[in-house]
């Protein structure tokens, strides 16, 4: 009988850089909430915004992505994604969060990449 397969190990950066994503979906959820439209603009807007992100996260940046892209393209990808999170979230009144969500999830998303090149080798 073969032996099972050792499940991947999780550090500490693994579970900040899954609480960024997490929070880069309330990010888009609450700015999607702030803008200035009736209820139900506001809620469409919201739902859009955190499923468009889901969607390209999970097909393309994701750990196990079905379709995941190369690296660098990866890393460039990432950062386009909450790039845009943080312009939209500032553009919806909340500058300091903004600026404080980009420079944290640059900088795990530098550092995890970074990781994850380091094991490949």
């Amino acid at each position: 009988m073969p032996a099972a397969a050792e499940p991947p190990s999780v550090t500490v950066l693994d579970a900040f850089v899954f609480l960024d994503e997490l929070a880069l979906l309330a990010v888009l959820a609450i700015s999607g909430a702030s803008i200035d439209a009736p209820v139900w603009g506001r809620i469409v807007l919201a739902v859009v915004l955190v499923a468009l992100a889901a969607l390209v996260w999970g097909r393309w940046l994701a750990p196990r992505a079905p379709h995941p892209l190369a690296h660098p393209q990866r890393v460039w990808a990432k950062l386009a994604v909450f790039t845009v999170a943080a312009i939209v979230f500032a553009a919806t009144g909340h500058l300091i969060g903004a600026v404080v969500f980009l420079a944290v999830s640059a900088a795990l998303v530098v550092a995890s990449e970074r990781e994850r090149r380091r094991l490949d080798r």
